[in-house]
């Protein structure tokens, strides 16, 4: 019998102890909750090493309050938008900026099963929504994204307070 579900949340997780950890995963993996741990770099590219095996049944995957940043998560993301998998992905509080936004939005269109993306408590603007909600525009598949508590606002050409 294979593991289906693994739920790491708050440990206290390395990236070095991540690292280690996801390569002990199989293919067989449909839930993974790393949430509340400073995966960093490191443990951002072996997520996105379980994710790329052909074989990958994942459908969920918290990642919230990893301290992800940019960097790390544009990694990530270059493999999840391959996954035809992946339903639910939670990124909530990993300090993203309007930088990572056009690798969300090509995510957002290219993955054809993602149907859930909480972003709430990240650092966009009101320039990364608008870039966000153009890839939400041509999916298929998304029934929920969850943007709120940042700092959208309103750009200065419709007049909305800032």
């Amino acid at each position: 019998k294979h593991m289906e579900n693994v739920i790491l949340r708050d440990n206290r997780l390395t990236p070095v102890g991540t690292t280690a950890l996801v390569k002990t995963f199989d293919e067989s993996l449909l839930n993974l909750d790393l949430s509340f741990n400073r995966i960093g770099l490191l443990g951002a590219r072996s997520v996105a090493d379980l994710i790329s095996k052909p074989d990958c049944k994942l459908e969920d995957l918290n990642l919230e309050s990893c301290r992800l940043g940019d960097k790390a998560l544009s990694e990530l993301l270059s493999t999840i938008q391959l996954n035809k998998t992946i339903k639910i992905i939670n990124l909530a509080d990993n300090s993203l900026s309007n930088s990572v936004c056009p690798a969300l939005s090509r995510m957002i269109y290219n993955n054809k099963s993602l149907q859930s993306l909480n972003l709430h408590w990240n650092k966009f603007q009101h320039v990364g929504a608008i870039i966000l909600c153009n890839g939400l525009r041509e999916s298929s598949s998304m029934r929920v994204l969850d943007l709120s508590w940042n700092s959208i606002g309103g750009g200065k050409e419709n007049g909305v307070a800032r």
